[in-house]
């Protein structure tokens, strides 16, 4: 019993450790790539792309597992084609079944402008509050921008600048952006390229608190409601 404890106190320790370590994903993105990575206890994992090396003996073995399945396919379909597939109740059953069963509302049926409201408002906040608890400790654009002639490459150059002055304000309300680097200038004589570098971060134990009180308020917002319709 003694060492029964030991292991569960450690595998308690575990968990802990996991909830309250930040995990998150960054994002790599240019003209030409895209990847993405996990980050768990400070170490990257590569999510995307993931290459898998293809055999000569895994393509052979898949290719003899479909044929036998073909061959398997007629087989299970004559089974199934026999009398007790194409069984149906009899009328004694059906009439042994009760002719008026009270129906209970669906929730479109049981939904009110009210309710509406109510449900629209509280998945607002849920939303919200969710994406407040993920930040951004990075977020780095650097673009090079080229049209085909001079003024082209300065109007192309001045929307983006005014396009990022006008995102970047909304993102930092909805997500908490720590470090912002984004650098864009004029290419006259080259081409247009860019790089996106972005990480996005959570604590789970945050969003285990979170689900547990968002979950605790719709409770207590249906029973609000049915007792304001009773």
């Amino acid at each position: 019993m003694k060492w029964l404890g030991i292991c569960l106190l450690v595998l308690l320790g575990l968990l802990l450790l996991l909830l309250l370590c930040p995990i998150g994903v960054r994002i790599k993105a240019s003209d030409h790539s895209l990847s993405a990575d996990a980050r768990v206890f400070g170490i990257y994992f590569r999510v995307f792309p993931f290459r898998r090396k293809k055999t000569a003996g895994k393509a052979k073995g898949s290719a003899e597992t479909t044929a036998a399945d073909k061959t398997e396919q007629p087989a299970a379909r004559q089974e199934v084609s026999g009398p007790s597939a194409s069984r149906q109740p009899d009328e004694s059953e059906k009439a042994a079944e009760p002719a008026d069963k009270p129906k209970k509302k669906s929730f479109v049926e049981d939904l009110t402008f009210e309710r509406i409201c109510r449900l629209l408002g509280f998945a607002a906040q849920a939303v919200r509050r969710v994406l407040r608890a993920f930040y951004v400790p990075q977020f780095q654009l650097c673009a090079r921008l080229h049209a085909d002639d001079a003024a082209k490459t300065a109007l192309m150059y001045g929307g983006a600048c005014s396009f990022m002055g006008a995102v970047m304000p909304q993102l930092r309300r909805v997500f908490r952006i720590r470090k912002q680097d984004v650098r864009l200038w004029p290419d006259f004589e080259g081409q247009t390229a860019f790089t996106l570098s972005v990480t996005v971060m959570t604590v789970p134990l945050q969003l285990v608190v979170l689900a547990l009180t968002l979950l605790f308020q719709w409770y207590k917002l249906n029973k609000k409601t049915k007792a304001v319709q009773k």
